[in-house]
């Protein structure tokens, strides 16, 4: 145990503070086909329509990394930036909308303002003229803007549009804003047909309606798309603005609300699907059991949910498991002081148990860390030993079985328990029966591969679909793997260490160490460095 906790606690101790890689959130509205998500098949009604032609999406301005203009947009400032031609960014000089384009399609994004404030987006031209986007934002936010806007086609703003930015009554740097051109209007091109292929995150989607010249056309390519749910720097407020405090675990019920274990804050909080936070139960640190903020946890790591809306936690200092009902009522299902006994309810003993998974039957199934095993508590509270004994790597049946710091667990609709093996670099699985076999990995590393071939770097959460599909969030990698039931390992998303939201390997994540999958495939990821609760689609 103590080398996988050293591995972890060293790398959220180099990160603690580290927050100055911002997200880069792709808007709703109009997003390139290379990126995946809605496409539009036109702006126009009438008999003399343009088409919308995608374009490969480009960064042509990016305060953070001085792409598109110098320095951060400070208080109160207009920026002229020419859009058509020749653009310079990092990856050298591309074109981005040719000459003769009457609109082009923007993401603009406001990335964490100190200061209140608004954004607008028009052509150069019009000066005194109602802006075609004005976007009004609090201190904190990250917020997406998909705005059309025209291209002044004579005199000397030819090509450009101009962006204000204002925090209210506040003067120097402010914020950061992103611009990216996802696409331009063409009045003598046509659009896609219906049925014509896309491709996204190298995934393949369809266009549809795409030849419909007066509506908005969809495309089916928004895949592997990293967002943040809800989170921000460390801290326990609730709402819109949330924060967490080290987020070790997530669940995910039927009707998408996330459920995290908020390691730090010693409380266990809840997400509806907008993103809105508040907590469920749990208060300073303690073992009281009680409702809402009479309750108490100590550092608990892992969460499940069944069906009833039940949250079970894996109070991981206080050597328990816990059940909160929906309406945030705590009480001790099983475990009382560490050690390893099996029982029934106080009588049964665990060692810093880590991760909890339950069934439809209501049977919790615990990565019981300290012991190296895997437990079973039944509804009532019976606890056994399903697999496991001493530390160590061994496949086998029941205690001839080794796990070496188990930390994550999920179970099947046929009972068979997958686990994050944490100090062994792999993923385990456990049958009904306690027959313990390898699904993936072998040592240290982050290969892609098939069994053991594959490679994973202190394994923390595991997450299982309908398919049996198992999610992995591979902590000290900053991967999120996926591994089929053939033991089949690929990278879903991550790269290196740090804070960005985007597609697969362009995204990055900071020691995840939780994820949960719902019913229609979507990933949630605790991110545990960044304090930040991630959603993968």
């Amino acid at each position: 145990m103590t080398t996988t906790t050293t591995a972890i606690d060293m790398q959220q101790s180099r990160r603690r503070g580290w927050r100055s890689r911002w997200a880069a959130i792709g808007a709703a509205v109009a997003v390139s086909f290379g990126a995946g998500g809605i496409y539009i098949g036109n702006a126009a009604t009438g008999s003399t329509s343009s088409s919308f032609v995608s374009v490969t999406p480009v960064r042509v301005l990016d305060t953070r990394n001085n792409l598109g203009l110098t320095g951060v947009f400070t208080s109160p400032i207009s920026r002229d930036l020419q859009i058509t031609g020749s653009i310079a960014t990092a990856d050298g000089t591309q074109i981005v909308v040719p000459t003769g384009a009457t609109a082009v399609a923007l993401n603009v994004t406001v990335v964490a303002p100190t200061a209140a404030g608004f954004l607008s987006v028009r052509p150069a031209d019009a000066a005194g003229a109602p802006s075609t986007s004005n976007l009004n934002f609090l201190a904190g936010d990250v917020i997406p803007n998909a705005v059309i806007v025209s291209i002044p086609t004579v005199g000397g703003d030819t090509g450009k549009i101009e962006i204000t930015y204002n925090a209210f009554e506040i003067a120097g740097p402010t914020t950061h804003v992103l611009v990216d051109v996802v696409g331009y209007y063409q009045a003598t091109t046509t659009g896609p047909a219906d049925g014509s292929a896309c491709t996204a995150g190298a995934l393949p989607g369809t266009i549809i309606n795409g030849s419909d010249h007066e509506h908005n056309a969809s495309v089916k390519c928004f895949l592997r798309m990293v967002t943040t749910l809800a989170g921000s720097t460390s801290g326990s407020a609730e709402g819109a603005l949330a924060q967490f405090a080290f987020p070790a675990g997530v669940a995910v019920d039927a009707a998408g609300n996330v459920y995290v274990a908020d390691f730090s804050n010693n409380l266990i909080r809840k997400i509806t699907a907008a993103g809105v936070v508040t907590t469920l139960a749990g208060s300073t640190s303690g073992s009281a059991d009680g409702t809402g903020a009479a309750a108490q946890f100590f550092t608990p790591r892992g969460v499940a949910v069944d069906t009833a809306g039940n949250v079970y936690v894996a109070d991981t200092n206080n050597h328990r498991i816990r059940k909160i009902t929906a309406a945030g009522v705590v009480t001790t299902l099983a475990g009382s002081t560490s050690g390893p006994a099996d029982g029934t309810g106080a009588a049964a003993q665990f060692s810093s148990p880590r991760g909890v998974a339950v069934d439809t039957a209501g049977n919790v199934y615990v990565a019981d860390t300290g012991n190296h095993r895997i437990r079973k508590v039944t509804a009532a509270g019976v606890v056994t030993t399903l697999a496991g004994s001493t530390a160590g790597f061994a496949d086998g049946t029941g205690a001839a079985a080794q796990f070496s710091v188990p930390s994550g667990v999920a179970v099947d609709t046929a009972g068979n328990v997958y686990v994050a093996d944490t100090s062994n670099h792999r993923i385990r699985k456990v049958t009904a029966a306690g027959v313990v076999t390898t699904l993936a990995g072998s040592t240290s590393g982050s290969a892609d591969g098939t069994g053991a071939a594959a490679q994973f770097s202190f394994p923390f959460g595991v997450a299982v679909d309908t398919a049996g599909n198992v999610y992995v969030a591979d902590s000290i990698n900053n991967l999120i793997r996926k591994v089929t039931a053939a033991g089949v390992v690929t990278t879903l998303a991550g790269s290196t260490f740090g804070y960005l939201d985007g597609i697969g390997a362009a995204a990055q994540f900071s020691t995840p160490t939780g994820v949960a999958v719902d019913a229609a495939g979507n990933i949630y990821v605790a991110d545990s460095d960044n304090n930040r609760i991630r959603k993968i689609n």
